[in-house]
């Protein structure tokens, strides 16, 4: 529990490093809409990008705009807290944490 904790709070901080490095953030509403909040826990299934997985039988990607618990990093369920992120995340361009933290280690 210890390990995946850190592992949370590593990701969390290599997510905000990316922000710093491009100098933008995700975010909902045609960028202008709250921020996405990476990395954020779903379903019991944790994600570090956008997901078509909030909505059944879509393809939009979105995003939480609020967590319910910032530790355990669970996404708030309601649709409210939810937003359709903006085609310029950045973070959409990645598939996994690995092609992401490769990103950050190769600059």
């Amino acid at each position: 529990m210890v390990v995946a904790s850190r592992l949370v709070w590593l990701l969390a901080i290599i997510a905000c490093n990316l922000i710093v490095i491009t100098g933008k953030e995700c975010r909902t509403r045609f960028g202008v809409g709250p921020p996405c909040i990476f990395p954020f826990r779903f379903q019991g299934e944790l994600f570090y990008e956008c997901t078509s997985k909030y909505l059944t039988n879509s393809t939009d990607a979105m995003c939480p705009t609020k967590l319910v618990d910032d530790f355990t990093r669970e996404a708030s369920l309601e649709r409210e807290d939810w937003g359709f992120c903006f085609r310029t995340c950045d973070l959409l361009h990645y598939r996994n944490s690995f092609s992401l933290s490769e990103t950050l280690q190769n600059r």
